[in-house]
């Protein structure tokens, strides 16, 4: 994760319910929090699939595997330029 961060490319995450997302939050804030930009705040994913999937662990568990979505990246810093300055 953190080379991913690194190169500042965008980053798309799914989620399959509120507490797979939470989750995630939760350990993306914990460990990177001051090193991202948020792109697309989390939210329900307005394509997610509509084929609901059984956890085979436990039957009564069902899911949409990509329910939830949210964007990162790497934090951009901007680089004060003086015209001044000779490049």
């Amino acid at each position: 994760m953190k080379i991913m961060i690194e190169t500042q490319c965008p980053i798309f995450v799914t989620a399959y319910n509120d507490g797979d997302l939470a989750a995630d939050l939760k350990a993306v804030e914990a460990d990177y929090g001051s090193d991202i930009d948020w792109l697309l705040r989390p939210g329900e994913n307005i394509f997610k699939s509509e084929k609901k999937e059984v956890n085979l662990l436990d039957l009564t568990d069902r899911s949409k595997v990509n329910w939830h979505l949210y964007g990162i990246r790497g934090k951009r810093y901007e680089l004060a330029f003086n015209e001044d300055d000779e490049a």
